[in-house]
């Protein structure tokens, strides 16, 4: 990791941390407005800020060579948000269908396993581990209350030569209320482990060698400990 890659980190880690304090979970209707006024502000905040401190900071581009090729730039973008999108709205959805071995299977496709230092899949594993012990699972309702909201927006990749690695940054946003299996609302107020908030996340993507495909290796999403 370059000095001016981990600058930028720290930096989203910062603006991660001060969105959290300043942005209020809302559930009610009353509040949607407000939630979504400051979530485009908060966007708008972190998207320019960390901007700004990438093309300010000259140790970003100092000493490192990058390659610049719109498939693979796609290619990755793809991977990291198939992969997000695999995560909130299947796995989390449907944890009972995925024990060890199923989710060994479906986590291949899109993280790199932990034997071969993938750190971004053993959060999830123990999310999923969470919810099977609890007989719970995050979804969606007819209850506008209690809507799925999600929003993926990437803003940021470096692809590092000779092309195997690379950095990218989203923005996101979630919101999935939590349920049990037998499908009863789990109310906030007991259970603060809805699924939701607006995030910058840091991904690091690496090729794998075998089979050409971009996986993720490491990841800053947040993660609830309960």
């Amino acid at each position: 990791m370059t000095k001016g890659e981990a600058i930028l980190i720290c930096w989203t880690v910062i603006l991660v941390l001060v969105t959290l304090l300043l942005i209020p979970r809302a559930r009610t209707n009353q509040n949607r407005r407000h939630r979504k006024t400051v979530g485009v502000l908060s966007f708008s905040v972190i998207a320019a800020t960390s901007a700004f401190v990438v093309r300010s900071s000259p140790e970003i581009d100092r000493g490192v060579r990058f390659v610049h090729d719109p498939v693979t730039d796609s290619a990755i973008k793809s991977v990291a948000r198939t992969a997000a999108m695999t995560e909130m709205l299947s796995i989390y959805e449907h944890p009972e269908r995925f024990d060890s071995v199923t989710f060994g299977a479906a986590a291949g496709a899109w993280w790199v396993a932990e034997r071969d230092s993938g750190t971004a899949i053993a959060p999830i594993r123990e999310a999923v581990s969470r919810l099977r012990v609890r007989h719970q699972r995050y979804g969606t309702s007819n209850d506008a209350d209690s809507s799925r909201s999600v929003l993926w927006i990437p803003f940021f990749l470096r692809v590092y030569a000779p092309g195997d690695s690379a950095t990218l940054i989203a923005l996101e946003e979630w919101h999935a209320p939590l349920y049990s299996w037998d499908g009863q609302r789990l109310h906030p107020a007991k259970h603060r482990d809805d699924l939701g908030g607006r995030f910058a996340v840091v991904y690091g993507l690496q090729k794998d060698r075998r089979t050409g495909r971009w996986l993720i290796r490491t990841s800053t999403s947040p993660y609830i400990q309960y």
